[in-house]
């Protein structure tokens, strides 16, 4: 179980959601499961396909040639070995050995040669784990504490030609990654949690940072409608959008350097922050010479967040590694790492056709043979296969069949009732 929460805590928040909604107050009931389908385009993008094939291809070839080596190990011969179509698009590998070699080894040495290939998913796993962990510090450089890197832009956005990919965002309006805020109980990152849900009474709390206008000038510029290029603010302690705003320049103001507004004289300056309806978002960003560089975006925040994707990690060498080499290459290595533990469990597993099944035949023969070589009589033996009496036979090989098939379909039913639960809280999920 160490080795399962390793790699949970390595690859468990790597992909974006494919819906936008609110983050306020909502928790999805199906961020509690434990098992979670991987669907792509319904619980992963649509464009992971490929990647996906790749690695179901590359993790069930590893998992054959682990059967494939230990056969060989075992002095059993490989029949045949090639690459089907396990489904109506997905392919598939399969080792075929020989049965008159499988029935003249023992009952351990035919348990290796099943177990091998769950062997294989899992070492396959933790190799890849501990590649990705060594590797990461020399391909990226961790940047959340000051900042989020953005990753790619949308090019049908007003945003593209102004944020570059490998750009560091360290501020957006008043709010700054230097200083990070406490995570509500969803753990949500500061990035989502600030451009998806509107502003309440903890969040001022939390980063009393505003802009600070002289009050008089903020009275006597209470228009009520923005004008020209003009954009409204209302007084940052205030949750209400129908409170008194005043309308001004927003470069004369949000350009300006933020001020604690728990120090601020409130009888000369009031703080002050965009009315949500002007849809203006200031951005800060580390320039050519890592200099401290800011622009204002006629955007909302949600669509500042649909069309710019972040990352708390940034690359060292963006020249030597292009940016869709390293996702392909990351997305591709997360699967295989996730399909590879779940091939190695599901594997196991006493169902119908699947290795489990046939390790627990192998126990239960192993089991008989104990039972007899102990309890039966040597004058009572009739020269069979295993050295028992036609009855006795007949009564344990019905005992053997039934235990099979009771295993089979409690192991069965559990895991149609726990994959069809995590299925159908997934689809509520996304109807929300």
């Amino acid at each position: 179980m160490s080795i399962l929460k390793t790699l949970y805590n390595l690859y468990k928040a790597s992909l974006h959601p494919l819906r936008v909604r609110s983050v306020e107050d909502y928790t999805a009931l199906g961020d509690s499961l434990i098992i979670k389908p991987v669907l792509p385009g319904w619980t992963t993008p649509l464009s992971d396909l490929p990647a996906f094939i790749l690695s179901f291809l590359a993790v069930q070839t590893f998992h054959e040639a682990g059967h494939a080596v230990a056969a060989v190990c075992e002095n059993v011969d490989i029949v045949s070995t090639g690459v089907a179509l396990a489904f109506p698009f997905i392919p598939g590998a399969f080792v075929a050995l020989s049965q008159q070699h499988l029935s003249n080894i023992s009952l351990r040495s035919h348990a290796r040669i099943i177990c091998a290939g769950a062997f294989h998913n899992f070492l396959l796993a933790l190799l890849l784990s501990v590649v990705a962990y060594v590797f990461n510090g020399q391909l990226y450089e961790y940047v959340g504490d000051y900042g989020r890197a953005v990753t790619s832009v949308s090019k049908g956005s007003e945003l593209y030609g102004y944020i570059h990919p490998n750009t560091i965002i360290t501020s957006i309006d008043a709010l700054t990654f230097s200083v990070e805020a406490p995570k509500n109980e969803a753990d949500i990152d500061i990035w989502d949690r600030y451009l998806l849900s509107p502003i309440d009474q903890k969040e001022i709390a939390s980063r009393p940072y505003a802009w600070a206008v002289d009050k008089e000038a903020f009275d006597s510029g209470n228009l009520g409608e923005p004008i020209n290029t003009a954009a409204c603010f209302i007084p940052y302690q205030t949750s209400s959008l129908t409170s008194e705003q005043a309308c001004f320049e927003p470069s004369e103001v949000m350009l300006q350097d933020t001020t604690d507004c728990r120090d601020l004289d409130e009888e000369k300056s009031i703080c002050v922050r965009p009315h949500p309806w002007s849809h203006i978002v200031r951005v800060g960003y580390l320039g050519a010479q890592n200099e401290e560089e800011s622009i204002l975006l006629q955007s909302s925040k949600r669509y500042l967040w649909e069309n710019l994707k972040v990352s708390q990690y940034t690359q060292k060498h963006p020249l030597l590694f292009p940016d869709w080499f390293v996702k392909f290459f990351s997305t591709i290595t997360q699967y295989i790492i996730v399909l590879s533990v779940t091939f190695g469990l599901v594997n196991m597993l006493p169902i119908p056709l699947l290795d489990g099944s046939e390790l627990v035949q192998v126990g239960l023969q192993t089991s008989n043979l104990r039972l007899f070589h102990r309890r039966v009589p040597r004058d009572d033996l009739i020269e069979l296969e295993v050295g028992r009496t036609s009855s006795q036979a007949y009564k344990h090989d019905s005992i053997e069949k039934h235990t099979t098939r009771l295993l089979n379909a409690f192991t069965l039913s559990l895991l149609v009732f726990a994959l069809g639960g995590s299925v159908l809280l997934q689809f509520i999920d996304s109807t929300v």
